[in-house]
């Protein structure tokens, strides 16, 4: 198979040891100094020039990130107080529940010691029969029991009394006479 040279004269291989003709040399007539040809260098400012841009807008991006890794850490530091205050604030009214559930607890074992030393409801029944079973309505009041005993001694003093004057009047009137009748 035979390989296709292109854009190649007939007859130049690469490999098959021939020599590959220099391209004649060009020479100037200079007067006094030969001149060298200065080097084109428009490409390099180009791509000087583009590096320098490419360069700022990474500066730029990078100062950007840097402001705002900035204001990230200050908005994580203002967070941070902001949420040490409130779990101060919360440990807190944690602690004042705390106390108020103590507190609480100390109540209701007292009101537990009260109700055991309460009368429980048998006992309650028994103490219902018994004053059923005496009827404490029929007792009589110590003002009721003097005017009572008040009464009895002045009707019994004015039963006796009547004997008493009587034989009295009988006494002073003398014996055989009748005695006088009270009015």
């Amino acid at each position: 198979m035979q390989e296709e040279n292109y854009n190649m004269p007939p007859g130049d291989d690469f490999g098959d040891g021939g020599d590959v003709p220099e391209a004649p040399k060009k020479h100037k007539l200079s007067f006094g100094h030969p001149k060298e040809q200065a080097p084109d260098i428009s490409g390099i400012t180009n791509d000087i020039n583009s590096l320098g841009r490419r360069l700022r807008l990474v500066e730029e991006a990078s100062a950007n990130v840097r402001n705002m890794v900035q204001i990230t850490e200050e908005n994580m530091i203002s967070k941070n107080r902001m949420l040490n205050a409130e779990i101060k604030t919360l440990a807190s009214e944690i602690n004042d529940i705390k106390k108020d559930i103590h507190d609480v607890k100390d109540k209701v074992f007292l009101i537990i010691k009260e109700l055991q030393n309460a009368a429980k409801k048998e006992d309650v029944k028994l103490l219902e029969k018994y004053i059923n079973m005496w009827n404490p309505v029929r007792f009589v009041t110590k003002g009721e029991l003097d005017y009572v005993v008040e009464e009895s001694i002045d009707r019994a003093m004015a039963k006796y009394a009547k004997p008493v004057s009587e034989a009295r009047q009988a006494a002073e009137a003398g014996p055989g006479k009748p005695a006088r009748q009270s009015p």
